[in-house]
């Protein structure tokens, strides 16, 4: 009731049912949905959301439930079940926006400038880690994700890209040490396979990246690397049929 008539606030939510209804006759309150995860890469003012919508991970001590920008917080028996969040600044929806455009130069000026002021925004420091790595800076996007998990250690992208980082550091044994504590967690990955496979095969350990590659293929047959890795594997170890068969597997399952 507080807002200028002539003004428009958007609300965000992961609860959309709710929120709809108790904006119904606030004529200059636009509520628009969106994941939870993904509320920084959306446009708004405010939100509310509620904790029955995200993962128990999201919800431990220190992962960032309530997170830093909650105005206000609805609890039952002491516990955080919704809050309210002001946004702090939409530096953060700019640069995210800026990287989706192609424009990772841009994207890092916002996201240093968001975290000259707000650095407990995780997902923010994954996003720059994110602009310096298309920026071909490893070294510094290494730093960020590290940030990033620092603040949720079961930040899935962050943790994947921070292996992606290592690579291109010709870091194999730390990727595939990375890689191996991570699936021990999440064995559905598919991407960690394939990082994975990629670090081995650097480390010329061929039989254990083929292997890793197979592994990655039960989880997604449409990623072509896999087949690649498989075939450029079976090629290193002198067994052209195999490498052969891996090739037209992919042709196969890729054209489907």
């Amino acid at each position: 009731e507080n807002v200028p008539a002539t003004d428009t606030v958007v609300v965000a939510t992961n609860d959309y049912d709710k929120t709809q209804h108790y904006f119904r006759n606030i004529k200059n309150v636009k509520d628009t949905y969106t994941r939870y995860y993904d509320r920084y890469y959306k446009d708004w003012d405010y939100g509310v959301f509620a904790c029955a919508y995200i993962s128990p991970d999201e919800r431990k001590e220190g992962g960032g439930w309530p997170a830093f920008d909650a105005i206000d917080t609805l609890n039952v028996c002491g516990a955080p079940i919704a809050y309210a969040a002001k946004r702090v600044s939409k530096e953060d929806f700019a640069g995210f926006q800026a990287l989706n455009n192609g424009n990772p130069a841009l994207a890092l000026q916002y996201f240093q400038n968001y975290l000259k002021s707000f650095p407990q925004n995780g997902e923010v420091w994954k996003g720059q880690g994110d602009a310096q790595l298309a920026l071909n800076k490893p070294e510094e996007a290494l730093e960020s994700y590290s940030r990033a998990l620092a603040l949720r250690s079961d930040n899935v992208l962050a943790t994947l890209q921070q292996s992606l980082a290592l690579l291109r550091l010709n870091r194999y044994q730390d990727v595939v040490n990375s890689m191996d504590e991570f699936l021990l967690q999440t064995k559905n990955q598919y991407y960690a396979y394939y990082l994975k496979s990629v670090g081995l095969f650097n480390l010329n350990r061929i039989e254990e990246a083929i292997k890793t590659a197979e592994e990655g293929l039960s989880y997604n047959r449409k990623f072509g690397a896999f087949y690649d890795l498989a075939s450029q594997g079976y090629q290193r170890l002198g067994n052209e049929n195999a490498a052969q068969y891996f090739q037209d597997l992919k042709q196969q399952n890729i054209s489907k």
